[in-house]
């Protein structure tokens, strides 16, 4: 059995755990070591359809626009996509955003690029908060803990807002497509 996190697991490893089950389930030998140990930083968000500003009360809606991050160092495990209803009756995780790298600032950096280009429209997301938690030095220094959202109520100061080019856009095709 696997966890929903397996992702980030693999990714510090290096070891694709889906195939070393199958491995283990046709006989073959366990490839993995207690010595076995990571090689690399990794870190995860997990984006849910939710409002932060909100005490991240879920919420649902048509997703409209939906590009996801990708390149080196970045995974992204989703079940949704453009058109897709995102429904209220169900838990509100979107996809787990992964980055990895051989340093912290590196995994650091890729995180804050992958969440920029992270583009869901349609229903709000945990992304802007994201964006702004990383902006904190707390989480380059390690000098974070579990209290630290609680702790600092500045991660809210954000604006969920669209690009004003993805606006702007979606202003001129409604315009063509309505004649008005």
């Amino acid at each position: 059995r696997l966890q929903v996190e397996h992702g980030i697991t693999e990714c510090r490893y290096g070891v694709d755990l889906v195939e070393e089950q199958m491995a283990i389930a046709f006989g073959v030998p366990l490839r993995l070591w207690e010595n076995t140990v990571p090689n690399q930083h990794s870190m995860q968000v997990r984006v849910n359809f939710e409002d932060p500003k909100n005490g991240f009360t879920p919420n649902a809606g048509r997703i409209i626009r939906y590009i996801s991050p990708g390149g080196h160092g970045v995974r992204v495990d989703s079940c949704v996509a453009a058109g897709y209803d995102f429904p209220t009756n169900y838990d509100s995780a979107a996809s787990l955003l992964i980055t990895y790298g051989r340093t912290w600032e590196k995994t650091l950096t890729l995180m804050k690029r992958a969440l920029n280009e992270y583009m869901i429209s349609g229903a709000k997301t945990t992304i802007p908060f994201f964006r702004q938690l990383l902006k904190r030095e707390e989480l380059e220094t390690g000098k974070f803990h579990t209290k630290f959202v609680e702790d600092n109520p500045s991660v809210y100061d954000y604006i969920d807002r669209e690009p004003e080019a993805l606006r702007i856009s979606r202003l001129m095709a409604d315009i063509s497509a309505k004649g008005y």
